[in-house]
């Protein structure tokens, strides 16, 4: 749901997914499949290079790309007409390398669910359901050829989720919906462990070393100018996430007063943490540089920095969503929704402080009317107001914990003698962040207009208009530093010690986000064994923060250059269309399937380097409207065939992607030789072939 939904449906600034998980019977049923999906024989396309030699697109020339996935589905009774449950478990294998890497990303993916259903009498249900999915990704580096096995690293990630909830059926018109649920996810980066399995063919361990053992003590060698990373990754991360929630709902239905009432009111509430630890290898990392380009013999260290120990820091955050809403039907064709929520955040830091603490109302009202009665035309239209009350990022960005650093210069500046001598800089973990006064919290004024209408028999087109105004994102501007009229250079602090930016969290009306979307679409329902459905979107995107906590404030000269300027998801054009046919070929045995996808590409800004002390930020015309990246497409091809079988249904499933095997650059960039970059490219034509089997 992207617009008209009601007040029970959260706090967020974007869409509300409900998702009905299945459920056992009183059958049993088994459901199975294998898939193999390989890109390799694709034809590949080489570099692209300027006069001079200069790479400006990426080859794949030599790329990897295979994909393994299995699974099966068990459900059905464990007594019959009372209880009953469903298990799931999927493995995902996939290899896929970038031009002239010899180790592949090697992700490895395990995914279990299984929920217990319960109705030991007509007015009580209980479900429990829990899921887990870990994962972990080695050989994560594929973006620079330059990275030896020894300094590739590995992602660990994934997480489980519990939940209880009761349904209470107090009568056909009245019922009680209550929840709880325990969710935690996790990344973990670090070296990757080392092994005894040789065929693996990197990170082998020493002798006296036990299996995946993570090296926390190697300095990483960072190499530089096409110099070989080497030695060790630089650094490791632990990241926790938790959430624990309750959420209760109370419906009355069918109330007769000048018409039927739908009445639901509730509350939920939620705790999250987030707890996450990061540290250098050795509390030390080097940065190496080849003087003369690929020759190994010019290798010298440039510099090194040391660091204070690993940190740890945490944020918490508590919500509690209040609502009440009704869905009035004076006559037949004509339903008013509307209500109300209350949301109340208190966000804290690594300090315990309290970084937000807010409460907002959020009124919404929609309608939805049939004007001839028949249930061919539908027009809706709706208002509201959507609140974000808090997000973790917030808090942690005014998290006091962080790294000390010290910067050495190396042996390539001439007069390299030692650690003693060559310091060159030295950054204490001191927390230079601070918190305006009178902080609110972001909202979202909506609105949506449109309608359906039956064109022929199960063929309906629809027209939808979509506005958003959000204000009051969370920016931070700079209280330290002071810049000449354009931004370019600093002219002195306001510390008088120091030049770095000294950041205040805010959160003013000027930091904000307008979008409009008018989507035109078809729609056929499966009927005389064919589907299709196919929509267009027009879509304008435009606003002052790029992303949030934001540093659209930091420099004053430059927040005119981000005013009502394109943002990155401001995608003009998006086409999406499809179709399912089931061939007539007696006995309707083979079904055909197809999308198409057509996407305009993401605005980019042209930046320039110059005085600013964080690097090549400075703007000199509004952002987002420098260049575009080119537009892509893609079609894809399914084929289900059935296959007899003395018992169940079998199929053999043959799937194309991209059948046309475009490679528009889907990712771009303007570098610092004012070169037209494109730093990524579609995935090259792909063909899967699987097999279901179900009885």
């Amino acid at each position: 749901l992207t617009s008209a939904f009601d007040p029970e449906y959260g706090y967020n600034l974007g869409g509300s997914i409900n998702v009905v998980t299945r459920s056992g019977g009183n059958t049993l049923e088994v459901n199975t499949g294998v898939y193999y999906t390989n890109g390799n024989w694709a034809p590949k396309q080489d570099a692209r290079y300027a006069s001079d030699g200069a790479l400006l697109a990426p080859t794949d020339f030599d790329t990897q790309r295979e994909i393994v996935r299995a699974g099966a589905t068990v459900s059905g009774p464990i007594i019959r007409d009372r209880v009953w449950f469903i298990a799931s478990y999927q493995y995902s294998r996939s290899l896929i390398s970038n031009v002239g890497i010899d180790l592949p990303r090697d992700f490895d993916g395990h995914y279990v669910f299984t929920k217990l259903t319960a109705q030991p009498t007509a007015e009580h249900r209980i479900t429990v359901i829990g899921q887990a999915d870990p994962s972990a990704i080695d050989n994560m580096l594929q973006s620079d050829r330059f990275v030896q096995p020894d300094a590739q690293m590995r992602q660990a990630q994934g997480g489980y989720l519990t939940s209880l909830q009761w349904d209470w059926f107090i009568s056909p018109e009245m019922f009680l919906e209550t929840k709880t649920l325990l969710q935690k996810s996790y990344i973990e980066v670090t070296s990757v462990p080392c092994t005894h399995d040789g065929d693996l063919g990197y990170n082998s361990c020493e002798s006296t070393e036990f299996e995946n053992t993570i090296d926390f003590s190697t300095p990483a060698r960072l190499g530089r100018y096409n110099a070989f990373s080497r030695g060790n990754s630089p650094y490791f991360m632990y990241d926790d996430r938790w959430r624990m929630s309750i959420d209760s709902k109370f419906s009355l239905l069918q109330v007769e007063f000048g018409g039927t009432h739908d009445f639901k009111t509730g509350f939920t509430y939620a705790h999250t943490a987030w707890d996450y630890s990061v540290g250098y290898a050795g509390n030390l990392y080097f940065y190496d540089v080849n003087a003369v380009t690929y020759d190994p013999d010019t290798l010298s260290n440039w510099y090194w920095i040391e660091t204070t120990g690993p940190f740890s820091t945490t944020a918490k955050a508590d919500h509690l969503g209040l609502f009440i809403q009704d869905v009035y039907k004076p006559i037949d064709n004509l339903t008013f929704r509307f209500g109300t929520r209350f949301d109340k955040s208190i966000l804290r830091n690594d300090l315990g402080e309290k970084i937000v603490d807010v409460g907002l109302w959020g009124p919404r009202f929609s309608v939805v009317w049939d004007p001839w009665s028949n249930g061919k035309t539908k027009i809706v239209g709706s208002a509201g107001r959507f609140n974000a009350a808090g997000r973790l990022a917030v808090a942690d960005f005014m998290s006091q914990g962080g790294t000390g650093s010290k910067l050495n210069l190396g042996e390539f500046f001439g007069e390299f003698e030692g650690p003693a001598t060559n310091n060159y800089a030295t950054w204490p973990n001191d927390s230079n962040r601070s918190l305006a006064k009178n902080l609110t919290s972001p909202y979202s004024d909506e609105f949506s207009v449109g309608g359906e209408r039956e064109l022929i028999q199960d063929l309906a087109m629809q027209l939808y208009f979509t506005g958003k105004f959000t204000r009051n994102l969370w920016a931070a501007d700079d209280t330290n530093l002071i810049w000449d009229e354009d931004g370019y250079n600093v002219l002195g602090t306001r510390t008088g010690n120091s030049t770095e930016p000294h950041y205040r969290l805010r959160s003013p009306n000027i930091a904000q986000r307008n979008y409009f979307r008018t989507d035109l679409g078809l729609r056929r329902n499966m009927a005389d064994r064919w589907a299709v459905e196919g929509n267009y979107s027009l879509t304008y995107s435009r606003g002052s923060v790029q992303n949030t906590p934001s540093a659209v404030l930091a420099v004053s000269p430059q927040v005119k250059h981000y005013i009502d300027s394109n943002l990155f998801t401001d995608v003009r054009h998006d086409v999406s269309a499809g179709f399912s046919w089931d061939i007539p070929n007696d006995p309707w045995t083979t079904r055909l399937g197809g999308v198409i996808f057509y996407e305009s590409g993401n605005p980019l800004s042209r930046f320039y380097s110059g005085g600013y002390v964080e690097g090549n930020s400075i703007l000199k015309q509004t952002a987002g409207t420098y260049a575009r990246e080119e537009s892509w497409w893609s079609v894809n091809l399914k084929v289900d065939q059935a296959v007899p079988v003395r018992r169940g249904k079998l199929f053999a499933v043959v799937e194309v992607y991209n059948l046309f095997n475009n490679r528009q650059g889907d990712s771009a960039y303007v570098s610092s030789q004012n070169r037209w970059i494109i730093s990524g490219r579609q995935s090259p034509v792909e063909l899967m072939l699987g097999a279901r089997y179900e009885f």
